[in-house]
């Protein structure tokens, strides 16, 4: 007998589960195939949770940079511009400005100050524009200190909203012979 044979005959006599056949992984599982019997071989699910992170990154980055691009086309007509979206709104100051141009109505005037309590008081400002504009029921449930602290998620939630209601689709009743228009005025949005 051959070292090599030798050896493979001592492992499967020390390590009989190693020699377990497909069959019967099959037969314990109930006839599912586990994870190391697939078809596609032994997955590592670390690998597999690693790869659904780096899709979510790149859809959030890809969100960010497509709605700092629209908040900037928007700010570019009274002179203003963001570069960070998750930063830049923080004050509220930004945010108030936003919300005058797309609705094209007079937004509440910022605070001065610079601190936090300045902050939440502005962003609060501007949901409450939000809300009085549209309707407390649309409204989604993004607190002022969502916004402050940086939370990016409802960040890009609170300005995906105000693209919706205000750029996207205008829908208008006339009440006199019922008939719906709908303009849409949101046609250009480049994610490169």
């Amino acid at each position: 007998m051959s070292e090599t044979s030798a050896a493979r005959q001592s492992f499967s006599q020390d390590s009989p589960s190693m020699q377990v056949s497909r069959s019967t992984r099959l037969r314990e599982t109930g006839g599912k195939p586990s994870r190391q019997a697939s078809i596609f071989g032994d997955l590592n699910s670390a690998a597999v949770e690693d790869g659904s992170r780096n899709v979510a990154a790149n859809y959030q980055e890809i969100q960010k940079k497509t709605l700092t691009k629209w908040v900037n086309a928007q700010l570019s007509t009274v002179g203003d511009s963001i570069s960070n979206l998750d930063t830049d709104l923080k004050d509220g100051k930004k945010l108030l400005k936003l919300l005058s141009v797309v609705s094209k109505e007079a937004a509440p005037k910022p605070e001065r100050g610079n601190m936090r309590i300045h902050q939440l008081s502005n962003v609060s400002q501007a949901l409450s524009f939000l809300e009085r504009q549209l309707g407390a029921e649309t409204l989604p449930s993004i607190g002022n200190e969502a916004i402050v602290n940086g939370d990016v998620k409802k960040t890009l939630a609170l300005i995906f909203f105000i693209m919706l209601k205000y750029q996207m689709q205008q829908i208008t009743i006339d009440p006199e012979d019922d008939t719906l228009t709908v303009s849409f005025g949101f046609l250009f949005c480049s994610v490169l």
